[in-house]
């Protein structure tokens, strides 16, 4: 791993020490990327991309199947933080070197926080975006599956994010 907590600190995989917070870990915590081998196995099936147009440029993120017909992905994927929204998106699951193994969906709907859509704060940097079905007229959970959501949990949860952070 990059980094694992040794009595109150963590140690770098460069040696280097850092001062911890509450946790035990600092911030941002540690960070470590596992290739995914087989992206048809779940839950690797429910990450893809999302291709998408901003402010007359193509761009692409990362995004996860959290529901029946939404993906989770950035703020930053969805609007520009100057409050102008995507002008189209689609997702692809399991997308790999130009292969869309489950097809394409059409994205139609983006949701962001008003502090990331019109205020720029990375703290609010997340969004959910509605898609319709691919061209086999499944939907997404139909077609690969979903990690579901949760929000404000009784006690602090531990989690695996998929697909996301792009860097630490």
């Amino acid at each position: 791993p990059d980094g694992m907590a040794l009595s109150g600190s963590v140690v770098r995989s460069s040696g280097a020490a850092v001062d911890t917070k509450a946790g035990g870990f600092a911030y941002p915590t540690p960070f470590d990327r596992y290739p995914v081998t087989n992206r048809s196995t779940y839950p690797q099936s429910t990450v893809g991309k999302v291709f998408f147009t901003q402010q007359a440029g193509t761009y692409v993120c990362s995004a996860a199947v959290i529901s029946e017909h939404a993906v989770w992905t950035a703020g930053h994927c969805v609007s520009d933080g100057a409050g102008h929204y995507d002008t189209a998106m689609t997702f692809v699951p399991q997308y790999q070197n130009g292969v869309r193994p489950k097809g394409t969906f059409t994205c139609t709907k983006f949701t962001t926080f008003a502090q990331w859509h019109t205020g720029l704060n990375f703290r609010f940097d997340q969004a959910v975006v509605t898609c319709g079905a691919n061209t086999k007229g499944q939907t997404l959970r139909a077609a690969v599956g979903r990690l579901g959501f949760a929000y404000n949990p009784t006690q602090p949860k531990h989690h695996n994010p998929f697909g996301s952070p792009a860097t630490a």
